[in-house]
């Protein structure tokens, strides 16, 4: 299948496919498959291989229908039918036109670059696609960080805290030892109100992007559920509590102003109606649940599995993007402002990944706590720990430290950025107090 001596991708392939099987998918989308493509299934049933910078997957034969329908692609009326994927896209055969061409496909936009009419043309197509840029370069000139600090205005509760959440002026913050949640005015130190309900284990909290519902996840507690907790939070009314997960809840996420995505260790992901409880859509990840956001257009649902960081849809929960591999869960996920730049933590390890190619762009190692990390000044750097009772300032296009402060009596936990830019909420397991800090220069 060389196209060119030594430029053909070493693949590495299961057994060859049966010919019945072939001939059933032909029969399925009313025509013959491109020779050499149909060559390939025939030597072996799908394969993998690296193109570039970036791996490339084509599918067993079986699996051609399945992802088709799995990615809601409307076969019959687009004449789409998905074979493999590459970098962000899909791969595709395309039998709009009287010969059957390759194209790139794109699961949220439906949109389709032709590649080739021929495997061995499509793949050379990929081959002398450019890699994308280093998108770290692309950050504008450093402030200068002289005289650069943080300063502690209030502490907003004198509660062991162990979650809360920011949206606009709102925090919502989540005792773990007193099982109390209580919703503040963090600009002015003032208790808006405490939300009643059964907090048992308390883990996380989130609030939607009105400001208008907020919600509190628990881990399973002798004969307890996992359960979520929503509020409405300008009456302090419980609106529903939802008790499907079977395992941990691993994070919480308002979609919109009342649909909620959840997820469990187990990789049961969850959407649901925050009023009603009602379950609209599920479906299961491929491993354990380990971390979720969502990106700043709310078009992408980030998931960090024990093996594996993919993209998914908020409204389907379909794959549209796997991201990349690993060899840990990550603890923390966090999108740039921009949404180009993906943090990720692990243990004793930060890295900034490109959201479109998945390449690493930076790292910094280090004894990286909790659930620490924000983007600050126009997702130049980002908080993190390095230290028990040290709050750090690294670069994100480098991973080095730029800048590093000492937190007398307590620690940092989790670390958010208020929505103008200019306040750094954080915890800390000692004292166990929400801090609210000034970010100014000295």
């Amino acid at each position: 299948m060389a196209t060119k001596k030594n430029s053909s991708p070493k693949w590495k392939q299961a057994k060859p496919a049966m010919p019945g099987a072939v001939k059933a998918l032909e029969d399925a989308i009313g025509r013959k498959l491109p020779p050499d493509y149909r060559k390939f299934l025939l030597s072996g049933n799908g394969g993998k291989a690296k193109i570039g910078n970036h791996p490339v997957e084509l599918y067993a034969v079986e699996r051609v229908l399945q992802e088709t329908d799995e990615m809601d692609v409307d076969a019959v009326s687009t004449d789409i039918y998905l074979i493999g994927d590459w970098n962000t896209r899909f791969i595709a055969l395309d039998l709009r036109e009287k010969r059957t061409a390759f194209v790139t496909y794109g699961a949220i936009d439906g949109s389709t670059t032709k590649l080739g009419t021929t495997l061995a043309t499509t793949l050379e197509s990929l081959a002398a696609k450019p890699t994308n840029p280093q998108l770290a370069q692309k950050l504008i000139k450093k402030p200068d960080l002289r005289g650069f600090e943080i300063v502690e205005m209030v502490q907003l509760s004198t509660q062991y805290t162990c979650a809360f959440a920011v949206r606009g002026q709102k925090a919502l913050t989540v005792g773990e030892q007193t099982r109390v949640a209580k919703l503040w005015d963090w600009e002015h130190n003032r208790l808006i109100r405490t939300l009643k309900g059964k907090l048992h284990d308390p883990r996380g909290a989130n609030i939607s992007p009105d400001g208008s519902r907020g919600l509190v996840w628990n881990h399973a507690f002798n004969q307890d559920p996992n359960n979520i907790l929503a509020w409405d939070l300008k009456t302090g009314k419980q609106l529903c509590e939802f008790v499907e997960h079977q395992e941990r809840v691993m994070g919480a996420i308002f979609v919109d102003e009342k649909t909620v995505v959840s997820a469990a260790l187990d990789g049961s992901l969850y959407r649901w109606h925050s009023d009603s409880g009602k379950l609209t859509e599920k479906t299961k990840f491929g491993n354990d649940v380990q971390a979720i956001t969502l990106s700043p257009d709310r078009a992408k649902l980030a998931i960090a599995g024990s093996r594996t960081i993919e993209f998914r849809s908020p409204v389907s929960l379909r794959r549209t993007q796997r991201l990349c591999d690993t060899e840990q869960g990550a603890r923390l996920l966090r999108f740039s402002a921009d949404g180009q730049r993906l943090l990720v933590n692990f243990p004793r390890l930060s890295q900034i990944l490109s959201t479109a190619t998945g390449e690493v762009l930076s790292r910094a190692t280090g004894r990286m706590e909790g659930y620490c990390g924000a983007f600050l000044l126009a997702d130049q750097y980002f908080f993190g720990e390095i230290d028990t009772y040290n709050v750090s300032l690294i670069e994100t296009a480098s991973g080095k430290l730029a800048w590093k402060k000492r937190v007398e009596g307590g620690s940092f936990s989790q670390i958010a950025i208020t929505d103008d830019g200019q306040h750094l909420l954080s915890y800390g397991c000692f004292p166990g107090v929400v801090r609210v800090w000034q970010i100014r220069k000295a």
